[in-house]
């Protein structure tokens, strides 16, 4: 049965008398339900000057993290009076009382031994040991009122609350009331006191309820034990029946504060609130258990308390410890991250203040590693439900780590250990469809005992070192002494340990509710080449592994051209790339539309630009974050006739760190063909033109696979020959790489070249003669490697025209330097590889002693020479 209907039960229970006599009560002038104006009362109180009760001649405590003497809520309810001068409550008998404490005032219930419901229910016999105060209640019974003193007990808290008090009251019929106590996790994480369900057996009109700053003090004893009016007698402590002692209960606990002030010192007062709805016209809730105050049923009060002062008597000495799964450099690990805040436990001294702001730095070298992005999803606001109560459905792939936080002001375990509330570490979803920017958000949820925290962090990376920079701002003002999170370790580990060997400290900023100046505790691990106190060479090794051919072995035949490298973790990162490409082996230039500018430099080229994909693996471990893209063929670029742009989208997850563009110049050489492509500097950082991400490439692999059909082809020797190159590293070192080359088949290529002279002039010794000699070969046929032309001796040179030759020194420096009479012709060469055929002079060029010059031909088109 709810409480609401055992109520219901309990008002049909009453008494027919009661309700004759209410009907005899002549009319008088009724105020509607509600607190009577100015009758709410609440704060915190000295000793100093108090009477022992309720705080009766004490002032208010003001120092912040003081444990006041008691705090103490009252109020009355509007009454009007009887025929015989008995006050009755207006409008209706009050069934909830909501009291919601300023945000940091806080209890602790351990505080005092706990008295089980079913002492009190029964024999109302709960030992002195469990007073945590007094309770005054005027209640209008059938015939008078009457007013009750009676103790306040500690008890163990129900599924879903962190603690819950208890009192008894005998008018009659034995009436219970529990005060259950939470925090408002869905707004300012203040305490929250609600009495639900108040007997109608003996109707409120006036309560005070008092907390005991300390409830073991000795200061207690008068008033701790039964104090039902008339007067009994627990334990040798008699009670009269106002209040007064003629007695002494002491307690065998062991003193410890259950009350603690806030640790803000602002010069703002804070307030207090009281809300009541009737049993006549019940209140709504809202979704989270607090009163929904836009329901007139409800009827609130508001007691200001002065502002505190002293929180520069405070002490705050909070420490931290960083530790690595694995001190192994160059690896993907888990973290564990400890936030120590020792708690004072002097129940006659000031309290530590709370944690408001909190920024963690870790070391430069400590990164976001690539390869936790594989299969990684991120968490939207909505599925994480800031400020609610609505259950957490952030999708399983965006949980990272887990959290745990331990506080002495949780109920204890079952075994006597401190309380802890657990919960999860998730990565925060950025903005759909917008590429995304640091800081990264990450979210905290720990839950228990009707605790729910969820915290929002942000993540920011330096954009040049990758170091990373934990921010959680606002933290709520609730007393802990471990917060431990831990980042999940294995091959998609969020971060990495550094690429070097050294010591690294982790440093933070801790700033408390009580002052402006952060504490700045820090702490250091050490790593290692092997994990195990190796040292790391010096400088770290560069071996990476180097392999690159046509996937095609045919002479002449087109094929697909595949270069792949990779490095092992702990060497150096991948830099840079030259690759030069054996004689023979080019693509057909003429068959693709070239990238132009900008769009090369954007990675934007139309798809007809398109002539394979580049694949770039990033991250220590096994398991490496890879991403593709598209290999573009453009035009001109860095002094090169041809370039490449490598446009991949980086996009890690639920992350869109936009295209990084990576470009390339392709060189020809002017005497073999042979390709060379040189790579820009590899980029060590994913730091796009839209977003100054911070998040360490370290690459790990390169795979570039040239596809495009019809285009690459190979040569027409089948001589051994090696791809050959040169691979740069971030720490400075080069390593010449070789992969073998050979193609095969060069036997069964045609061969049939054509081959024509003729001459136009006159042959005379004083005019000369003209020479037009035409070679030629078809499609499908063996490559000419050499021609021999032996010129008839009816075609002496002439000794004058060879002694204009070039000089070999001019030539080298600048054949356009030569003497115009040098030049002896024209040559033109028609190639499928080029859109325009290749055209210059023919030089004369001559060599110190050597008898003939020789005849140089200078060819150009498109950029290539």
């Amino acid at each position: 049965m709810s409480p609401s209907h055992r109520m219901a039960a309990a008002i049909r229970a009453l008494p027919l008398a009661a309700a004759a006599l209410l009907m005899l009560s002549p009319a008088a002038a009724h105020a509607e339900f509600g607190i009577e104006p100015g009758s709410f009362t609440a704060g915190p109180f000295t000793a100093a000057g108090a009477t022992g009760f309720l705080g009766e001649g004490a002032g208010p405590d003001t120092q912040a993290g003081d444990h006041p003497y008691e705090i103490t809520t009252s109020f009355s309810m509007n009454t009007t009076s009887s025929a015989q001068g008995e006050r009755l409550p207006d409008g209706g008998d009050t069934r909830e009382v909501v009291v919601q404490m300023p945000p940091g005032v806080v209890g602790d219930p351990n505080a005092t031994p706990h008295c089980s419901q079913a002492i009190l229910r029964t024999s109302d016999a709960c030992p002195n040991d469990t007073v945590v105060g007094v309770v005054r209640l005027k209640l209008a019974l059938v015939v008078t009122n009457k007013t009750y003193y009676v103790p306040l007990y500690n008890m163990p808290p129900g599924r879903g609350e962190l603690a819950l008090l208890g009192f008894h009251v005998k008018s009659g019929v034995q009436v219970n009331a529990f005060i259950h106590v939470r925090v408002r996790s869905t707004s300012d994480y203040g305490v929250t006191a609600t009495v639900s369900s108040i007997s109608q057996n003996g109707r409120p009109i006036e309560s005070a309820v008092t907390l005991w700053g300390v409830p073991a003090d000795p200061s207690h004893d008068p008033w701790r034990g039964s104090m039902a009016g008339g007067g009994t007698v627990t334990a040798g402590c008699v009670q009269g029946l106002n209040g007064e002692s003629t007695g002494s209960c002491p307690s065998d606990a062991p003193p410890r504060a259950l009350l603690r002030n806030p640790a803000k010192c602002d010069g703002r007062p804070s307030s207090t609130a009281v809300h009541v709805d009737s049993w006549q016209q019940p209140g709504l809730l809202d979704n989270f258990g607090e009163p929904d105050l836009t329901d007139p049923a409800w009827r609130s009060a508001t007691a200001i308390q002065p502002a505190l002062t002293g929180c520069d008597k405070l002490v705050f000495n909070p420490s931290i410890e960083v530790r690595p799964e694995t001190t192994r450099v160059d690896a993907p690990s888990g973290y564990t991250f400890n936030l120590h805040v020792p708690q004072s436990e002097d129940p006659y001294g000031l309290a530590t203040p709370d944690l408001r702001d909190a920024t963690v730095m870790l070391p430069p070298g400590v990164a976001i590693s690539p390869a936790g992005a594989n299969g990684l999803a991120g968490c939207t606001p909505a599925e994480i439900g800031l400020h609610t109560e609505h259950p957490v459905s952030c999708p399983d792939a965006s949980k990272v780590g887990t959290v745990r936080v331990q506080s002495p002001d949780l109920p204890r375990n079952a075994d006597g250990s401190e309380g802890a509330i657990n919960g999860s570490v998730y990565l925060g979803a950025p903005a759909s469809g917008e590429i995304t920017a640091p800081p990264y958000t990450i979210y905290l949820l720990a839950e228990g005992y009707g605790l729910t925290i969820r915290l929002q962090g942000t993540v920011a990376p330096d954009p040049v070192t990758g170091q990373l920079t934990t921010t959680f701002n606002e933290n709520p003002p609730l007393p802990f002494d471990d917060l431990e999170l831990h980042l999940f370790g294995g091959p998609r580990a969020a971060l990495a340990t550094p690429p070097d060997c050294g010591s690294y400290t982790t440093t933070s900023q801790l700033l408390p509710y009580s002052s402006q100046l952060a504490a700045t505790p820090s702490s250091t691990f050490a790593t290692s080449f092997d994990g195990g106190g190796a040292p790391c060479p010096s400088p770290l090794p560069f071996a990476p592994s180097f392999t690159a051919g046509s996937t095609s072995t045919a002479a002449g035949a087109f094929s697909s051209f595949v270069l792949n490298i990779s490095r092992p973790d702990r060497q150096q990162a991948l830099s840079g790339i030259s690759l030069t490409t054996p004689p023979g082996i080019s693509g057909m230039l003429s068959s693709v539309p070239l990238c132009a500018e900008p769009q090369a430099a954007q990675g934007t080229c139309p798809t007809a630009s398109r002539i394979g994909t580049a694949t770039a693996g990033a991250g220590a471990g096994s398991e490496p974050f890879r991403a593709s893209g598209p290999v573009f063929l453009t035009g001109p670029y860095k002094g090169a006739p041809f370039g490449l742009s490598v446009a991949i989208p980086a996009v890690a997850g639920p992350f869109n760190f936009g295209t990084v563009v990576v470009r390339s110049a392709i060189y020809v050489d002017p005497h073999t063909a042979q390709i060379t492509v040189l790579s820009d500097p590899l980029p060590q950082m994913v730091n796009t033109s839209q977003t100054n991400s911070g998040v360490p490439v370290a690459l790990h692999s390169v795979s570039i696979d040239v596809d495009r059909p019809g285009f690459m082809f190979n040569p027409t020797s089948c001589k051994p020959m090696a791809v050959k190159g040169t691979l740069g590293a971030n720490h400075g070192a080069t390593s010449g790489v070789s992969s073998p080359f050979q193609v095969g088949g060069c036997q069964g290529l045609a061969f049939k070249p054509s081959f024509r002279v003729s001459t136009q002039a006159r042959t005379s010794k004083t005019s000369g003669a003209s020479l037009d000699v035409n070679l030629a070969s078809g499609s499908r046929q063996a490559n000419i490697a050499k021609v021999d032309v032996s010129l008839p001796k009816a075609l002496p040179s002439r000794l004058t025209t060879l002694q204009q030759a070039c000089t070999e020194a001019r030539f080298a420096a600048n054949p356009a330097a030569c003497p115009a009479a040098s030049v002896v012709g024209i040559a033109t060469a028609h190639t499928p590889v080029l859109s325009v055929p290749l055209t210059g002079p023919a030089y004369l060029v001559s060599h110190g002693g050597a008898a003939f010059p020789d005849l140089v031909l200078v060819l150009q088109g498109e950029g290539v020479t």
